[in-house]
């Protein structure tokens, strides 16, 4: 009877010995030790630079754009101008006309400093504008009533310029949307506009939208056209037609004082004016020009605008 106590006694002793056992094993789980996540630092913000050419001091300046839409930072940069006039990018050249028959290229450098400035192209005859389209620069010619449209070499040279379109009166400004371009003609109040040709000829000018005097500059934006008159200190809008004809043309904005350039940028628009200032507008859902008000420093005759975004 004591045995089988004892025995009895010695099993059960041994099942709670087993099972502490599997149990203490079970709490000695191995644990995979990894690394800690690798922290990436924040990404940098590219900074938008906005250029304006001032005409009266034979400069360009170089401003930051702010997350406002105001400019900011306002520096000198480049050389070599000569009542500089329009301003516009192509890759990662800029080219500025001069009132004495040039245009000027300049390379982008860090900071948003243009640099290495040198003339290029040739037959210019008091350069207003230039704007680009496909593998071609489009130069017009106040003086002579012409368009030049020259072709874009590797280096950002103008070479091989000739005249193209026609009826051309005092041209102040040209753009392109789809595949037309638009002419402002300074001296009769009107806007051409050319169909785009084989080798960059433009072709088939003719006259498109009312109500404009002395016409200065032309930008587009969604589906309208907006049109800056120097002498009646406005700008004007229009809706693009699916011809490329200006309709439903009509005043917008405030304050404007001589515009002599517009351009765009998110939703903004930005006018240079005569009082050596740039007004920039909120853009309106139906493309009417609200809260308008100066922005920038240090301008003398602003007369071109143009942006360019970090890559």
């Amino acid at each position: 009877m004591v045995y089988k106590k004892a025995l009895y006694i010695g099993f059960v002793g041994f099942s709670i010995a087993a099972l502490y056992s599997c149990s203490n094993k079970g709490t000695h789980l191995e644990t995979e030790v990894k690394p800690p996540l690798e922290v990436k630092p924040p990404l940098e913000a590219k900074t938008t630079y906005v250029y304006v050419t001032n005409n009266i001091n034979n400069t360009v300046s170089s401003c930051r754009l702010g997350a406002s839409g105001a400019l900011t930072d306002c520096k000198d940069t480049g050389s070599g101008f000569s009542n500089p006039s329009a301003i516009a990018f192509n890759g990662s050249y800029v080219y500025v006309t001069n009132k004495n028959n040039t245009v000027r290229f300049c390379s982008l450098g860090a900071s948003g400093a243009l640099t290495d400035c040198k003339d290029t192209g040739s037959g210019f005859s008091k350069p207003s504008a230039i704007a680009f389209h496909g593998s071609y620069a489009y130069v017009t010619n106040n003086i002579i009533n012409t368009v030049s449209s020259c072709s874009l070499g590797a280096s950002g040279a103008l070479t091989d310029c000739k005249d193209t379109g026609s009826g051309f009166s005092k041209p102040s400004a040209i753009a392109f949307n789809g595949s037309y371009a638009f002419v402002t003609n300074f001296v009769n109040n009107t806007v051409r506009f050319c169909s785009l040709g084989a080798s960059g000829a433009l072709t088939d000018c003719k006259d498109t939208g009312p109500g404009f005097f002395r016409p200065s500059a032309i930008a587009f934006h969604g589906s309208y056209a907006y049109v800056a008159n120097l002498v009646n200190e406005n700008v004007r809008f229009c809706s693009l037609g699916a011809s490329g004809a200006l309709t439903d043309c009509k005043d917008t904005g405030s304050g404007f004082s001589n515009p002599s350039a517009i351009a765009f940028h998110g939703s903004y628009a930005y006018v240079t004016v005569s009082s050596n200032t740039v007004r920039f507008c909120s853009l309106g859902a139906s493309g009417t020009l609200t809260d308008c008000k100066d922005t920038g420093s240090g301008f003398k005759g602003a007369s071109g605008i143009a942006f360019f975004k970090e890559p």
